[in-house]
């Protein structure tokens, strides 16, 4: 929590054994400016900042600084999108993802693998999605599938010629005024 004197502590309520955990705050670590956004990423004991300054910080339960990363734009939002630590970082109207391996050491990379096996439950779709898709190898039709019969289509309409449309139009557009002409 960020607090009006500029003193920044980190609370972390255990809803299991309802304990709160008041973290220490090593001061040269701390955010300059006031905070915007934080969020939390229990599975690997991790917590994200940002503030005005466009400052993100990345913390260990214990409050030990693991990465910052400087925007040029203040940070509205930060969030983690999976549990592997991916990070999307919202700025001036735009969105950034920073992937776990950008800001990770190879120790906490290879405590984020036991969670790969989730990624797929509320994926967000990207480029590399795509990409997967369009690498794998296509699919075989099932013969099982009935074909369209185009004999039993007999009703089919033939099209319609917009230019001669527009001259039968016409012309009964100027047979109708001729009626009214002589009516009258």
């Amino acid at each position: 929590m960020c607090f009006t004197s500029g003193d920044t502590e980190l609370l972390h309520w255990n809803s299991d054994n309802k304990h709160l955990l008041r973290l220490p705050v090593d001061k040269s670590d701390e955010h300059e400016d006031a905070l915007t956004c934080v969020d939390v990423l229990p599975e690997l004991g991790l917590y994200v900042t940002g503030d005005h300054e466009g400052l993100i910080k990345v913390w260990n339960l214990q409050k030990q600084l693991i990465r910052e990363i400087k925007f040029v734009e203040p940070v509205n939002s930060v969030i983690f999108l999976n549990k592997k630590g991916d990070i999307i970082v919202g700025h001036s109207g735009n969105l950034n993802r920073l992937n776990a391996s950008e800001y990770m050491d190879s120790k906490m990379l290879i405590k984020t693998q036991q969670y790969e096996s989730f990624i797929a439950e509320g994926q967000v779709i990207d480029e590399n999605f795509f990409r997967d898709i369009l690498n794998k190898p296509p699919s075989k039709l099932s013969l099982a599938l009935p074909r369209h019969d185009l004999q039993s289509s007999k009703t089919l309409v033939p099209p319609v010629d917009i230019a001669e449309a527009s001259r039968a139009e016409e012309n009964i557009s100027k047979q109708s005024k001729k009626k009214m002409v002589f009516n009258q």
